[in-house]
């Protein structure tokens, strides 16, 4: 990375924090990127990998560089869903045994799961940890304005509403709403949920 481009980026999609070139040194960075030359000075980011799986389809979205959100499509309508975080070689259930496996039901505003790249943008703006190691692998995910009942584990829920997820683990959500969305890394790439459908997460994009 040689600098920030904010002023010279399109603000109207993103602040263009990781651009490595601006308009003004276009010409001259690329032919050296090409060459080689600026090897030293870029670094590699990791991504997360999205999974949707429908009654009759199974589709792998493109990696993320930032973050995903797991929404409703109306801000206004509440997100339903059951939130796992289970092992990649499990048994699809969480073992009572591993504290870092849970199952829980969520009424919100939606699910934000973030790279350490995304760490920094919405993920912090949200109220999340913004403080991540960029060569970390392991994703972070936050809860949106989490609607706790009266019958929930309060202590639990607030807990298990914001963490991370390391290598071994993965995310599922089960969408139980009508509708839902996935964004990916801001509002242009998306795909629409349906009842029952499951999104799966994790670090091996």
């Amino acid at each position: 990375r040689l600098g920030a481009c904010s002023r010279t980026s399109d603000e109207r999609r993103s602040l263009g924090a990781l651009c490595f070139a601006s308009a003004r040194n276009l010409e001259d960075v690329v032919p050296r990127a090409i060459r080689g030359e600026l090897d030293a000075a870029i670094q590699k980011r990791h991504r997360l990998a999205v999974t949707i799986r429908g009654s009759l389809s199974e589709t792998r979205m493109p990696p993320a560089l930032n973050d995903i959100l797991v929404a409703h499509p109306s801000p206004a309508a509440v997100s339903r869903f059951r939130l796992d975080r289970l092992r990649n070689d499990g048994d699809h259930l969480p073992s009572p045994d591993d504290p870092d496996e849970f199952s829980f039901n969520v009424w919100s505003s939606g699910l934000w799961v973030s790279t350490p790249t995304g760490a920094t943008g919405v993920m912090a703006s949200a109220g999340g940890d913004m403080g991540v190691d960029v060569n970390s692998r392991d994703l972070q995910y936050l809860v949106r304005e989490h609607l706790v009942g009266e019958n929930d584990d309060v202590a639990f829920v607030r807990d298990k509403s914001h963490g991370f997820v390391d290598e071994e683990h993965h995310l599922k959500v089960r969408w139980n709403s009508q509708h839902g969305r996935v964004y990916i890394d801001g509002h242009h790439t998306a795909f629409d949920l349906e009842l029952g459908d499951q999104v799966l997460v994790s670090s091996h994009a």
